[in-house]
């Protein structure tokens, strides 16, 4: 058995944070086109022969009574009936069906004495699709290592080259040198001007254990479209019309008070450049205040735009990571203490994340990816995580959710899904 791998600052913060009934474990719901079925005896033989390529499929954490620091364990064999488990919806199979099974399985915490992860394949979905639940732990999957499950585990078409994971377009690296620490200070003075403690938002309150989820599809195509009518990024169009439809949503719902902005957490990599498959989580953490009575969907691209420039010049994630990282020095039951109380209070809203995915079609034994929609953990007092995951010419949007603090998480998602139709109806005015 190899040695023991000490587990990184913020993978043990994940690892301290969880409890029960808030798990730290994200999914992405893969959904297949119809054909040839995916049996559970050939998803088991193809994780097999990749898991190589996977090292944290086959370690487990260990964190010792008393100690200091988790570390990464190799398990002697790894038990596929543990990790691997097939479902079938009942007649007639409709979306949501689904949503309720995977809100289902994204309750229920990963075991730890075992490697942290799970695949959930699911059959009977209207005219013969499939979905697959990928299931990691937070600590050992952040959103490009889930980009990079996807590498491995997806095929491309036939004469293509293997997936490719884009690089982040939001990247601080966070280096012990003189510079960066004068940099993550100036980044915690930054984010601590604007208050630790977001105000009362509609989807704030105490998290049950319980979790509903639903999913919204917007097109690439019209989304490169709208980045270059309106400049910004894709990153920044996303954002814009996930505020967009926060704003119409609660407008729907009739929420009695609502708020002229909501605080937003974006989770922000400070993976360094590297080659190879390596998992891991390399994460810190800005916030953004999205507006949420502004129709003006444009403006709103370049508000998140200069607000994320503004975010990049104060070093904001650098100043997360440094404090994360020096949190990690602490004696383990300080640590889990400390990181228990921040995550009990309320620093944000909800939770918005959005990660680049492979640009090109995909496939699962042969069954095409129609879409990747993610799943996220919530925090103990932030109902609402929103993320958004780009594969092939789809960006797949999962809405994760409490449902005592969001009703009615599709509508939701629809109000999201009708801004980019009306959005790209405008522009095409303004440009006649």
């Amino acid at each position: 058995m190899s040695a023991a791998e000490r587990t990184t600052a913020v993978e043990a913060s994940f690892l301290a944070l969880e409890r029960e009934g808030l798990s730290m474990h994200v999914a992405g719901v893969v959904l297949l086109a119809g054909g040839r079925p995916v049996t559970l005896r050939d998803l088991k033989h193809l994780v097999a022969t990749r898991v190589r390529r996977l090292p944290r499929f086959g370690q487990r954490a260990h964190t010792p009574f008393g100690g200091r620091s988790s570390s990464w364990v190799q398990v002697a064999r790894i038990d596929y009936g543990a990790h691997l488990f097939h479902h079938e919806l009942p007649a007639p199979g409709r979306a949501s069906q689904l949503h309720e099974l995977c809100a289902r399985i994204h309750e229920q915490p990963l075991d730890r004495d075992r490697p942290l992860w799970e695949m959930h394949l699911i059959d009977g979905l209207a005219g013969g699709a499939q979905a697959l639940v990928i299931k990691t732990h937070h600590a050992i999957t952040d959103g490009l290592a889930g980009m990079e499950i996807a590498e491995v585990m997806f095929d491309p078409a036939a004469g293509k080259p293997r997936p490719h994971v884009p690089a982040t377009r939001f990247v601080e690296p966070c280096l012990p040198s003189p510079l960066t620490v004068l940099q993550g200070l100036v980044g915690l003075a930054f984010t601590a001007a604007g208050g630790p403690i977001a105000v009362d938002g509609p989807f704030n309150g105490p998290v049950g254990p319980h979790r509903t989820f639903a999913t919204a599809t917007l097109r690439m195509d019209a989304l490169r479209r709208l980045k270059r009518e309106l400049g910004g990024s894709i990153d920044d169009v996303v954002v814009a019309i996930v505020a967009a439809g926060i704003g119409r949503y609660l407008r729907e719902v009739g929420y009695p008070e609502l708020p002229t902005a909501l605080r937003a957490m974006l989770p922000v990599s400070t993976r360094p450049p590297a080659r190879g498959v390596h998992l891991g989580n390399h994460v810190s953490a800005v916030f953004i205040d999205l507006p949420t009575d502004a129709e003006d969907v444009p403006a709103l691209v370049r508000s998140v735009a200069a607000s994320k420039a503004t975010l990049r010049t104060a070093h904001a994630a650098a100043g997360g990571a440094m404090l994360v990282s020096a949190a990690g020095l602490l004696p383990a039951p300080v640590h889990r203490a400390i990181l228990r109380l921040v995550s009990d209070t309320q620093f944000a809203n909800l939770v918005l994340s959005d990660v680049p995915g492979p640009a090109d079609q995909l496939y699962l034994l042969g069954r095409r990816v129609v879409a990747c929609y993610p799943m996220m953990p919530l925090g103990g007092h932030v109902g609402l995580a929103v993320a958004a995951v780009s594969m092939g010419g789809t960006m797949g949007i999962g809405i994760t959710a409490d449902p005592g603090l969001v009703p009615e998480p599709q509508r939701l998602a629809s109000a999201i899904e009708r801004v980019l139709p009306s959005l790209a109806g405008e522009t095409s005015r303004r440009a006649a």
